[in-house]
């Protein structure tokens, strides 16, 4: 049976209530983790909703725009269930930027080149004492290191998911936007966590992409003379990988 919270945030009426308060709960433990580290995080909101991002993240020396979603988990033949399994985002903030877009297998253009920003999928669990609420977050990083199989998700993601993601996010201008399913998201272990996901400073880890780079150039682009990098790829995969696992759950690492 629905509780009364729950027909109040399905109600349209209420849609405006519903996203002030859900982003004032994200904006709160964002800036709480920040604090935890020590630093004020810089969150601002765009004065028009047009250019595909909700809000922007400075830690002083990383910038993201971010594109939010949220997912209501409600009773379904008394199961628990999310009302969304896919989300439409704008390409250009799957896109990475202008620096790391030849890196990462995709083109100089404006076809290939982004903002280089990310989705906080927020997932809003109601029940009759109130909310409870968790992150879930993607961008090309993340969608990379699955992609390579630096990190597994259970159930496994189909080729094909991957096939149609690329297939759709390299073609069209930057404007269009491209269906992504949940199983293209990774869930944080808390806000802090999800601080480390979009590699904004935070007291666990943000660094893991750097080396994604790498990875990424050696897989899409070339063969990376060994000469030339400071550690093996064999090693900054394991490292790219024991940072995913420690800022997320229900991924595991391959076997050998």
């Amino acid at each position: 049976m629905s509780s009364q919270l729950e027909k109040f945030l399905l109600a349209d009426v209420n849609s405006r209530t519903k996203e002030s308060l859900i982003n004032y709960k994200l904006f709160y433990d964002l800036k709480l983790s920040a604090a935890l580290d020590g630093y004020d995080l810089s969150l601002y909101t765009p004065d028009v909703d047009r250019d595909g991002f909700d809000i922007i993240l400075d830690d002083r020396d990383s910038v993201r725009k971010i594109q939010l979603k949220t997912v209501l988990i409600t009773n379904k033949k008394d199961k628990r269930a999310a009302t969304t399994s896919s989300w439409d985002i704008h390409k250009a903030i799957l896109r990475p930027d202008m620096e790391f877009c030849s890196r990462l297998g995709f083109e100089s253009s404006p076809f290939g080149v982004g903002v280089q920003g990310g989705v906080i999928l927020i997932l809003i669990d109601v029940s009759e004492s109130g909310l409870s609420i968790s992150y879930a977050y993607t961008d090309i990083f993340v969608i990379t290191a699955l992609h390579l199989g630096l990190v597994h998700k259970t159930p496994k993601i189909r080729k094909n998911v991957f096939e149609n993601f690329y297939a759709g996010v390299k073609e069209g201008i930057s404007s269009e936007k491209i269906a992504v399913p949940r199983s293209l998201f990774v869930d944080a272990v808390s806000p802090e966590h999800l601080l480390g996901l979009m590699s904004l400073h935070n007291r666990i880890g943000y660094g893991w992409w750097h080396h994604l780079l790498t990875i990424g150039e050696n897989e899409y682009v070339r063969t990376l003379d060994a000469s030339t990098i400071a550690v093996s790829l064999r090693i900054l995969r394991g490292y790219v990988a024991d940072e995913l696992l420690k800022l997320t759950s229900g991924l595991s690492k391959p076997q050998p």
